[in-house]
């Protein structure tokens, strides 16, 4: 795994992907669009998740690209992992079915601050009409993700300075096209 801290992040400054996962399930409480139901099969996935759990890392994933890409600060420490269906973040994928899924209570996102609760559910509101397979090709134009998936399966992903600065200069427009819709 990487060391946060060698990539000049300050763990204090940022959230828990725990908190932004309960707050994103929290905005779904009815879980209408993080579902149980099975991912449909796909040529040469390994494992199919569920398309809640899926949606999730993937919100997750987003969400730390734009926030980096808004206030040049990672929205969350943990690290994202290269997998088949893009990057997730290991202990929420692990816990999503059992634990997650099933919570009323989200103790964890009420650690959040406001300015953050607005821009996740700002993120959450536009991508959430994104159809799974936009959501997968999101994750996989990453180059985080595919600097990760060219040296192994299951590798963090970098979020060095090249990488960081990538998102800055390529995914401001995304930002900006979600603030204006808002409006």
């Amino acid at each position: 795994m990487l060391n946060l801290n060698k990539q000049n992040i300050n763990p204090t400054e940022t959230s828990s992907a725990l908190a932004v996962a309960e707050y994103l399930l929290s905005l779904d409480a009815k879980r209408e669009y993080f579902t149980l139901k099975r991912m449909p099969e796909k040529e040469g996935w390994i494992a199919l998740p569920t398309e809640g759990n899926f949606r999730l890392n993937k919100l997750l994933h987003i969400c730390q690209i734009l926030h980096y890409a808004k206030y040049e600060k990672l929205l969350f420490a943990d690290n994202l992992v290269a997998y088949e269906h893009g990057g997730v973040v290991q202990n929420i994928s692990k816990s999503f079915g059992n634990e997650l899924f099933h919570r009323k209570k989200y103790p964890n996102a009420s650690k959040l601050t406001v300015e953050k609760k607005g821009f996740i559910r700002k993120i959450f509101v536009y991508f959430r009409e994104y159809n799974n397979q936009e959501l997968w090709d999101f994750s996989h134009d990453d180059p985080s993700w595919q600097q990760a998936w060219e040296k192994g399966r299951s590798l963090a992903m970098p979020q060095n300075s090249h990488i960081r600065s990538y998102w800055k200069t390529f995914y401001c427009h995304i930002v900006e096209e979600i603030e204006e819709n808002e409006k």
